[in-house]
């Protein structure tokens, strides 16, 4: 709860209601293990199979 309150500035409705599984991926964010930004032609491969029909 420490880790909700202080380090993401949850605030308690948040943190109450987040399940467990939720908790662990926001703190994956701030390890040296999270997720490896996109690089932009994997954002470009995406955008082209999933269109958002932007003019």
């Amino acid at each position: 709860m420490s880790f909700a309150f202080g380090v993401l500035r949850w605030p308690p409705d948040m943190v109450w209601a987040a399940t467990p599984r939720e908790l662990a991926h926001a703190a994956r964010a701030f390890t040296r293990d999270g997720p490896r930004p996109l690089d932009r032609a994997t954002l470009e491969a995406l955008m082209a199979r999933h269109p958002d029909g932007r003019p």
